[in-house]
């Protein structure tokens, strides 16, 4: 009997930690991606401008309501 119980508590560890794994593993490609994507559009919104206009309105127009 003993066997077999420990066959079954191996098998439900084993499937805990492939399931831990997995989602380590999934977590990780999403968040490669999201920051690799923020890069992105922070180097576009940051980086040199060669049109010499501002993409930012200035203060005073900014904040009025």
């Amino acid at each position: 009997m003993s066997t077999s119980k420990s066959a079954a508590i191996k098998n439900r560890v084993s499937k805990k930690t492939n399931a831990l794994v997995l989602a380590i593993v999934t977590t990780s490609l999403t968040m490669g991606v999201s920051m690799s994507a923020q890069a992105g559009s922070l180097s576009s919104l940051f980086g040199n401008n060669s049109s010499g206009s501002s993409k930012f309105l200035p203060v005073d127009q900014a904040f009025k309501a």
